[in-house]
Order: C-alpha cells, then structure tokens, then sequence
C-alpha cells in the first residue's frame, strides 16, 4: 500500500472528461492505496456528495480559485489551474507532515504537458500523467488547417514550452512519466523515453456487455459521426467522401455533435446534394448517444490530429467497424483487422480514401461483422477499466512504504 498525494485540479462527478476520468482514478487507488488529494473547492464539495461517506483512507484538501479565472475554463485554457497550483505548493511547503507522509506524488490533471506542476520542487517521487495530446499538424495538412480556429492553433507552441524551463522540469525531475499512447514517446523529448510508461487514461465498462453482432444484410447502412464539428476532427473530409457514394448505395450519415462548423457543414450537405442522406442531430444526452451507437453499422471518425478519443471506445463497445485516420490515437487504439485506417496524406488523398473505405465496408457486411467483434475483443483486452484497474493499481505498488492512515 502507498501513500498517494494526487494532484487533479480537476476531479468533479459532476462534470465529464478529464474530471470524470481523475474521479474514476481517485476510486481505482482507494482500492488498493492511502490517498491525499489536492483539487479545486468545487471538486471536493462534488466528492462530499458523491461519497456520502467519506473513505477512511481518503483525504481531500480543496483550494478556493478566483470566479474569473474559473470562467475561463469556457475557451479551454484552463487559467484556474496556475493559481491552483501556486495554492498546492505553498500549502505542501507549510505542511511538512503530509509531505513526510507522503511516498509518491501523482500529477493527474490537466493531462497536458502544457500545464506544468511546481510539485517537481518538493522532495518526493513524482509521477506525471498520464500526458496526452501535442499532435501537431501534418505537413501534408497544411493548407487544410488554414481555416482551423486561432485558439486551436497554439498547438504550435507545444515545441517552445518543452524546451521553457518551468514546462521542462516536471519531466526532467519526474521518477515516471505516464503516457496515454505510444505516439508520444516522438513527441516528447528524447532524453525522458526511458522514463516512460505507456498507461491508458480512461476506460470502459464491458463486465455486463457482450459483443454484439449487426444483421449482416440491411436495406440501409447507417453510418455514424460523433463528436465536435471543428476543423481537425476531420466532419468535412467524412461528407465529401460519402459524396460519390449517394446515388450507388443506400446509406445514411448521422452527424451526432456540435461546434463551430455546423452551419458550413451543412451548406457544404445541401451544395453537394446530400439532403437526404445526412442527418445532424446536434449535441444529444449519453442516452441518446448509446442508441445511435446501437443503430449504426459503421462509426467513422476521421480526425487529423486526435490524441485518443473516447468515441472510439464506444464505438468497439457497440461492436462496429470503424474508418479512421492513422494518426495519433487512433493509430494506436484500434487495431488492424477492426478498422479502415487511412493514411495521412493531402486532403484529396484522405477523401478518396473514406470513399474507397466506405464502399468496401458497405458491399460487404460479414466483413463488418468481423471487424466489429474483433474491437470488441481488442477493447475487452486492452481498454476494459477491469483491466486498467489492475495496471494502475500494480504500478503504485512500487511505491509501497510502510502503512500510515491518513490523518
């Protein structure tokens, strides 16, 4: 049994991504460790009321974070964190019990190596992560991402913060670092591969699934979108590839999602006279989501420059093939015998490809079938949090120290 210091400034069962995966984290490590966490205020007055009952092992130190910075978590930069941060180091100085208590420190999130943590300064094994994102754009890309938004953009700056000396130390000074996938082992610099373990953020839930398959002979085959409609998730390249395929094939394209490029994705469907085989739902609760899941027969997720996405978990889950890009996380999350990866190249190339993909997977549905059991097993295997659990847990077992309970 170790005792943790966990710092997830966000870790909140109200809210979703990264919160909900650092809470699913938090249970995970209750299991098998002591665990002091560090987080926001909102976080802790979430976990009072998810706990009811707070574990005797657990301790939870909530940091008050000025309304306006906390408001910028809207634009994703997250400005809340800095003084977060500021608030832990100064408290771990002030408190040298806890840090005495203390056999190894995890930095949860943000999951970005964007964020840096000051706790690489105080005396104690840290691990990092796990780290995700830090995709940059592919040359063969360039003109296409023209359009992409200016926020988005400042992936462009992940080369200049590595080598910022504040953004650098937590990896230098780190004991592990955690990554989600093995993309980032290029990414990141070359001196901290060896302190890299490659640990899946998130998970699912397969104990009460079993793999499902779809009639292999349908009059339509339905075709699912989920998630943002912004630039580097690839919706425009997905329309302009089912294009050639309207008047050959009865299909339909569901869009499940929101963002900045609705309405020019839905001009680009009326000038490309795709009416009536494209439907976009807009933003829809889990519910919702699972039954599009249920429906589909082929989840195509063609973004650029993903890091992992959650979408293709369940979409495994619901046992569909899948048409991806081969890049970044998908490269590393679907396996070969259960998707159509398509390779990076110029727009034109990438859209060729989804149509030549599609049109294969369409003709043959026993092909599908297959594919989709063989993610389902792949998923069972290697991303079910049955298995995660075991291999978050095993490794803090390295930081075993003598039991202490928490105060």
């Amino acid at each position: 049994m170790a005792n943790i210091l966990y710092s997830a400034y966000f870790c909140n069962p109200r809210e979703s991504s990264e919160s909900y995966t650092a809470v699913k984290w938090l249970d995970i490590l209750l299991k098998e460790h002591n665990v002091t966490l560090l987080t926001n205020k909102s976080s802790e007055l979430g976990l009072l009321e998810y706990y009811q009952t707070m574990p005797a092992n657990l301790k939870i130190i909530g940091f008050d974070i000025p309304e306006w910075l906390e408001k910028k978590r809207n634009i994703q930069l997250h400005l809340g964190y800095f003084s977060f941060n500021k608030q832990s180091y100064r408290y771990l100085k002030a408190h040298k019990d806890l840090v005495n208590w203390t056999d190894v420190m995890l930095r949860k999130t943000p999951s970005s190596f964007r964020y840096y943590s000051s706790l690489s300064r105080i005396p104690r094994p840290l691990v990092v992560g796990p780290l995700g994102g830090g995709l940059q754009v592919p040359p063969e890309l360039k003109s296409y991402f023209k359009k992409e938004s200016l926020l988005n953009k400042l992936r462009q700056l992940d080369s200049f913060l590595l080598k910022f000396p504040p953004f650098r130390s937590q990896l230098k000074k780190a004991d592990k670092i955690l990554i989600t996938l093995d993309y980032l082992r290029d990414i990141l610099p070359q001196q901290y591969v060896p302190k890299m373990v490659t640990l899946f953020d998130t998970g699912i839930d397969t104990s009460n699934r079993t793999p499902v398959g779809k009639p292999a002979h349908k009059k339509t085959v339905n075709i699912l979108y989920v998630g943002k409609l912004i630039r580097y998730k690839g919706a425009e390249l997905l329309i302009k590839g089912i294009a050639p395929l309207k008047d050959k094939y009865d299909f339909h394209l569901h869009v499940v999602g929101d963002g900045v490029e609705r309405e020019s994705l839905k001009q680009l469907t009326r000038n490309s006279n795709l009416g009536s085989v494209v439907t976009f739902h807009g933003n829809l609760d889990r519910q919702q989501v699972f039954d599009f899941f249920q429906k589909a027969d082929i989840f195509c997720a063609p973004s650029l420059t993903e890091a992992s996405g959650n979408a293709l978990l369940e979409a495994m889950l619901y046992s569909l093939p899948i048409v991806t890009i081969d890049n970044g996380g998908p490269k590393y999350m679907c396996p070969d015998n259960g998707a159509v990866k398509i390779r990076i190249q110029d727009e034109n190339g990438i859209v060729r490809e989804i149509t030549d993909g599609l049109t294969d997977l369409i003709n043959h549905p026993e092909k599908r079938v297959d594919m989709g059991m063989a993610n389902f097993d792949f998923l069972q295997q290697n991303f079910s949090w049955q298995v995660l659990e075991k291999k978050i847990n095993n490794f803090f077992h390295q930081y075993n120290g003598p039991t202490i309970n928490v105060r």
